[in-house]
């Protein structure tokens, strides 16, 4: 797995009461719907700095949900959440420094 972060063109509103958040990408313009688990992994991959404290909050939380992956089955958890274009792999000097 590599380290992740969200995408600087992406904007989150979380909408509670209904149970999702509102994702807005910028460019192309996008509006998307995403579900809680999708909303937290986001938020896990934002706060944590280095690939490994990474990789642990999200497998933690995951786990909190009651999901217990792998790292294979976390990868193709994070992956339509690249394709969709919400995160995006941090650069790789960032990376190296951390």
């Amino acid at each position: 797995m590599r380290r992740l972060q969200p995408s600087e063109q992406l904007r989150l509103r979380p909408v509670p009461e209904m149970d999702l958040c509102l994702a807005y990408l910028r460019r192309p313009p996008r509006l998307l719907r995403l579900n809680l688990e999708a909303w937290a992994l986001i938020e896990a991959v934002e706060t944590c700095a280095n690939l490994a404290r990474q990789e642990a909050a999200i497998l933690r939380l995951l786990d909190d949900c009651g999901w217990q992956l792998n790292a294979a089955e976390l990868a193709a958890m994070l992956q339509p959440l690249e394709e969709q274009g919400l995160l995006v792999a941090a650069p790789e000097a960032a990376a190296a420094a951390e």
